[in-house]
């Protein structure tokens, strides 16, 4: 299954919707991109070079619009808290811009 990594600070727009049940978002995945992550894993990081903080296998996904931002049209993923998520090293992209490493296999 496929995976990613994401630059989530303090939380931002993390909510849970019931226990173990969590709402992230708003991310600038394509909707194609975020199908490929439904049954994968997100993990959750305050910055690249600091282990996750939070993550788990993808539910589902759902496109918002958000039209303060310059890509208006974002994703919201739905995602089942894992414990085997958290604590992991970062993957993927690692340049000085990147915000996620990238849809991972």
């Amino acid at each position: 299954m496929a995976s990613t990594h994401i630059k989530c600070k303090r939380g931002l727009n993390l909510h849970a919707v019931e226990p173990s049940i969590y709402n992230s978002g708003y991310w600038d995945f394509s909707p194609e991109e975020a199908a490929q992550l439904v049954g994968g894993t997100i993990y959750l990081h305050e910055s690249k070079a600091k282990r996750s903080y939070f993550g788990g296998t993808v539910l589902s996904y759902e496109i918002v619009e958000v039209p303060e931002k310059a890509h208006a049209q974002r994703i919201m993923f739905r995602i089942q808290s894992t414990a085997e998520a958290k604590d992991k090293e970062w993957r993927g992209a690692n340049h000085g811009r990147a915000w996620t490493g990238g849809v991972l296999p």
